[in-house]
């Protein structure tokens, strides 16, 4: 174990800007701000999604659950695996979808993951602060597209943000981050609805609460990547012109990873 003395860590943000981001609520709109989106690593598009149509995604979400179709995973707090022949994916081909991916890839977007976080009475667990781009397989510019499919917010257990921790970059290891940043570092837990999408960078560093009430906490989620990108997988726009490829799921590239060994560890029990 390592032994490091607390004056050899050196933790630099530009407190204020977060500050100012927040406060002026750049974060939101009905317009993305591509800007702040790439210096703060979150944006929340508000109302461009029609609410009767999330209310059919939310519909099927439950008759799914319900019939034990889908269901959350057994080694992950919130996930719920879904697959491209649900209704789910229609969403990729609505005009919404496709100019958002646009605006974000120019040149040409696709699909990397798809899949559903939940908390509810069930499972109500927080989930530790972390950043997605260290379990994916590709870029680091990669984006999620969260969709609540209900009210989402602090007292269910909806996400927090870290604005700009991105900017850190790649993390050592994969898990939960210590608490290293400032006190004072800005944290955002938006109230989102059906009809809102919240992108963030695959890097940002984000954390959820406990679900403490106010209905289930349900997210349809998007991971989507340049279209240049090997791990690039379903077109959303653009042509797919790669000369180097890497389609595989983590447990086929990996014969020794964290998770797997956590899967090994828990079998034993």
């Amino acid at each position: 174990m390592k032994n490091v003395e607390k004056s050899q860590i050196v933790i630099k943000a530009p407190i204020e800007k977060i500050k100012n981001y927040l406060t002026s609520r750049s974060y939101e709109g009905r317009i993305l701000n591509l800007e702040g989106l790439k210096e703060f690593g979150v944006f929340i598009l508000k109302g461009v999604l029609d609410k009767k149509y999330i209310k059919t995604l939310y519909d099927e979400y439950l008759l799914l659950m319900n019939n034990q179709e889908i269901r959350k995973d057994d080694y992950h707090r919130t996930q719920v695996r879904i697959s491209e022949d649900q209704k789910f994916t229609d969403i990729l081909r609505g005009n919404q979808f496709i100019e958002l991916s646009k605006s974000i890839f120019k040149h040409g977007a696709a699909l990397d993951f798809m899949r559903i976080v939940k908390k509810d009475e069930s499972n109500p667990a927080p989930v530790f602060l972390h950043s997605d781009a260290v379990y994916n397989i590709g870029w680091f510019d990669a984006y999620s597209c969260f969709i609540p499919l209900t009210h989402c917010n602090q007292e269910n257990g909806g996400l927090s943000f870290y604005p700009g921790t991105h900017n850190y970059g790649h993390l050592g290891d994969a898990g939960g981050i210590a608490s290293i940043l400032p006190s004072d570092y800005p944290k955002l837990t938006p109230d989102v609805y059906p009809g809102d999408i919240v992108i963030m960078h695959s890097g940002t560093w984000h954390e959820s609460g406990v679900h403490v009430g106010n209905g289930p906490r349900v997210y349809l989620e998007f991971a989507i990547r340049d279209s240049l990108d090997p791990a690039s997988k379903k077109l959303i726009h653009g042509r797919d012109e790669r000369e180097w490829v890497l389609t595989i799921s983590v447990d086929d590239l990996f014969s020794d990873s964290r998770e797997q060994r956590i899967r090994k560890l828990s079998n034993r029990k």
